[in-house]
Formats: structure tokens, sequence, C-alpha cells
């Protein structure tokens, strides 16, 4: 992992529909969660809490934007529709805030529903 990498890795309780993003900046994990946003170390973030690193994107982002963007949203609320894990993550890492997991949800209802109406019809 290099400085502004995204990371996503395996959820507290093991949920197989949610993943935590996080980025990786001096030898820390930025991320959010309901408590606020944090700078944790591997150990603190991956080892005491028992999650698996499951993917990492480079990011575009410099250590001082990291910092930047970290310090401008650390007391932002979170909240899972509105600015999740994954909003700060992209935003630290990719200077664009964005939810593709909400994303692939949103998808998914429409498909769901354009799914039910035509089968209304018929």
């Amino acid at each position: 992992m290099e400085d502004g990498d995204l990371v996503i890795v395996s959820p507290l309780g093991g949920s197989p529909l949610f993943r935590h993003a996080a980025v990786y900046c001096k030898g820390r994990f930025y991320h959010l969660n309901e408590s606020g946003a944090h700078r944790d170390g591997y150990d603190e973030f991956i080892v005491r809490q028992n999650r698996r690193i499951l993917r990492v994107e480079h990011g575009t982002r410099t250590p001082e934007q990291v910092e930047a963007y970290y310090e401008r949203n650390r007391k932002r609320g979170h909240g899972l529709m509105r600015y999740n894990c994954e909003h700060f993550a992209y935003g630290c890492a990719f200077g664009r805030e964005k939810s593709p997991t909400l994303q692939g949800y949103a998808a998914l209802a429409a498909l769901a529903a354009t799914l039910a109406a035509i089968t209304a019809i018929l």
C-alpha cells in the first residue's frame, strides 16, 4: 500500500453485504464510522478488529490532500445514505465523494421496480 490508497476491508461482524472503506496514509488508516472520522494504525484498524484487506485502489491525492480532507470533514456527521465510509474514503483518495455500494443498491432497486411494473402489465 502507498500513501493515498483506497482500502476496502471486511467490516466488523463480517457482514457479506457491506464492506468498510478507508484511506491508507503515513502508516495510518483514515476512515469514518458512526462515531466520526478516525486515524488508526494497522494494529488498531486491522488486527484488533479482526479485519481483512479485500482490495486496494491507488488513489490520486497526496498525503497533504488526504490530511486536509480529513481535517475539513472529521466532524461531519455519518449517515448511511448521505455520507458514509465510502463517501469519506473516496473523498480522501480521489477528491470526489461517492458510494459505489449505494449506487449498486439503487440500480438493483430500479431494476426490481421495472420488472415489477412489466409483470403488472403482463
